[in-house]
């Protein structure tokens, strides 16, 4: 309401977009996510080189640390690139368990990395 209010979101856009965002939290792999004890979003990690990156979502998992990147376009092998990047990273920051996902926001597919 507040964006609506501010004019950020146009009154024709706000059904389609609160549609939207309810089939996403009724996707249960989606709602995983945001169903952890413990997680951070858009969290940046600094690679050996100093070079910064920030993932979506960091999500941990009893022993494991997910690494979730969320997507609204078409698949890529640079958004495979990106995720198993930052997973290396966060290995080489002393996490032993660490994985990757990208979820592809409009069919719901989720990829492991």
């Amino acid at each position: 309401k507040a964006a609506r209010i501010k004019g950020l979101i146009e009154e024709k856009d706000v059904e389609p977009i609160r549609t939207e965002v309810r089939n996403l939290f009724s996707d249960k792999k989606f709602l995983r996510y945001f169903q952890a004890e413990k997680s951070l979003n858009e969290k940046e990690i600094i690679s050996s080189i100093g070079q910064k990156l920030i993932p979506d979502k960091l999500v941990f998992e009893d022993d494991n640390l997910l690494v979730v990147d969320f997507k609204t376009g078409q698949k890529t092998d640079k958004h495979i690139r990106q995720v198993f990047d930052y997973v290396q990273i966060l290995k080489d920051m002393g996490y032993a368990n660490v994985s990757g996902e990208l979820y592809y926001t409009a069919n719901g597919e989720i990829i492991t990395v």
